[in-house]
């Protein structure tokens, strides 16, 4: 048996577990497989070193975790008339307040989004600068004009190197924004799940 017969007839083998485990097992004995091969097994005698199909899948299952017993998702509870009454009474206050944090959200994308798009504009405004440089420079030189065509191929060069400077910036900013984006959403997940305990 070939090995791509093997993790073929394996993952069928396998169908019965949750797919990350089924690959993951596939993967291993892929590996094993390749690793001996590489020791000087033919495919064949590394396909055998492997183990049968049956006690692979067997040990599998065996080693398989149980399914945890999910647990109860709590029900929302209709709203008493008292309840009613607080949330109306109150609106003048958490309606405002509400509306702020919604506005001070949008703002805060926003800004992060001006940020970024400055950054990449600052970059693509460098490589129009470069561009620039480089054709007057190429003008001046076939009009013979030397120190001219030079001064404007050192500007286009600047030009260069502040575009991969610019760039760079750009995308360490991008990281920084997405990541700081992600701990915040993060942050205000588990706020929330801690008072829905």
């Amino acid at each position: 048996m070939t090995k791509l017969e093997f993790l073929a007839t394996l993952e069928k083998a396998l169908a019965g577990l949750p797919k990350e485990d089924c690959k993951r097992i596939v993967d291993y004995y892929c590996e094993m497989i390749d690793d001996r091969m590489e020791d000087g097994f033919s495919e064949e005698d590394a396909v055998k070193a492997a183990g049968t199909l049956e006690e692979i899948a067997q040990q599998a299952a065996q080693e398989a975790p149980q399914e945890r017993p999910r647990r109860k998702m709590r029900t929302a509870h209709a709203l008493s008339g008292w309840e009613i009454t607080l949330l109306v009474l109150g609106a003048p206050l958490w309606l405002p307040l509400l509306a702020t944090f919604a506005a001070l959200v949008l703002t805060v994308v926003a800004v992060m989004a001006s940020v970024l798009a400055t950054a990449y504009a600052v970059g693509l405004s460098l490589v129009a600068c470069f561009a620039a440089g480089v054709i007057t420079a190429i003008q001046f030189a076939s009009d013979n004009l030397p120190a001219q065509a030079a001064a404007y191929g050192g500007f286009a060069l600047a030009s260069a190197g502040l575009t991969v400077l610019a760039f760079a910036a750009s995308n360490w900013t991008a990281k920084g924004l997405f990541t700081a984006s992600k701990k915040a959403l993060r942050g205000a997940n588990a706020l929330l799940a801690a008072r829905g305990k």
